[in-house]
């Protein structure tokens, strides 16, 4: 015996199109809760039994950079919460990561901050103005700028706000920058709590094709010294650079 596969018939409607299309999202958003619940869920269970793998950084700081936390499952969530940019500097993550945490926070208010301007789009789409086509637009599809007929003034709203977001996300990176400016100069050129190797690192320049005339450290000293006076601390000459450039 043979059987034959039936195929699914394709829908017939558009609001059956509509309802299988928001089947699917659905489908993909449930699943997407399920897992990111069960990947919470444990690392719930296994941060505090396993302190050596979840907090091997704090446990080698000195005591008070990092606070306690406690054995309960969501108790580490309020503590980091609180947690300021100066906390999070002193616990030593490193300006890296501080500044990813930041670009999150950064997409978190901007999202939440234009959420209201899309959820009118939204609703002038679906009631503002119904374009007549045939045949006509599934029901997920009218939420859509589809939705919209040519020359309609709702396209106004579409330009200014698109124009408003764009200059709100700017603003917000304006700041940033201007943050991590100020934070790198501060934890990386003037002071580096960290180590006595990464202060050094951190202030320091590697100058290449210096003057022919500069032949021994002295003068390389008087050189950057009348050319920047009071910033440096120290110099060496490198005369063999294979090594380096083979790196």
């Amino acid at each position: 015996d043979m059987s034959t596969a039936v195929p699914t018939p394709a829908p017939t409607t558009a609001d059956e199109a509509s309802s299988d299309e928001f089947a699917k999202f659905l489908s993909a958003l449930f699943t997407n809760l399920a897992v990111a619940c069960v990947c919470f869920v444990i690392f719930g269970q296994l941060h505090h039994r396993y302190k050596w793998c979840f907090y091997y950084r704090a446990n080698r700081l000195e005591s008070g950079k990092v606070p306690d936390v406690p054995n309960d499952m969501f108790s580490w969530i309020k503590i980091l919460w609180r947690m300021s940019d100066d906390d999070l500097l002193r616990a030593e993550i490193g300006v890296d990561a501080l500044m990813y945490l930041r670009f999150l926070d950064l997409g978190f208010k901007f999202f939440s901050s234009v959420l209201p301007l899309a959820t009118l789009l939204i609703l002038l789409n679906k009631f503002g103005d119904v374009t007549d086509v045939d045949p006509p637009l599934d029901s997920f599809k009218q939420l859509t700028l589809g939705n919209v007929q040519d020359g309609s003034h709702i396209l106004w709203v579409y330009c200014l706000g698109s124009y408003a977001m764009t200059g709100y996300l700017c603003y917000l990176l304006y700041q940033e920058y201007k943050y991590y400016y100020n934070i790198r100069h501060s934890t990386h050129v003037l002071t580096d709590t960290r180590s006595e190797y990464n202060s050094k690192v951190s202030r320091s320049a590697l100058v290449q094709k210096i003057p022919k005339d500069v032949k021994n450290e002295k003068s390389l000293n008087e050189l950057f010294s009348s050319l920047y006076p009071g910033t440096l601390d120290s110099s060496a000459l490198a005369y063999d650079t294979r090594k380096a450039d083979a790196l």
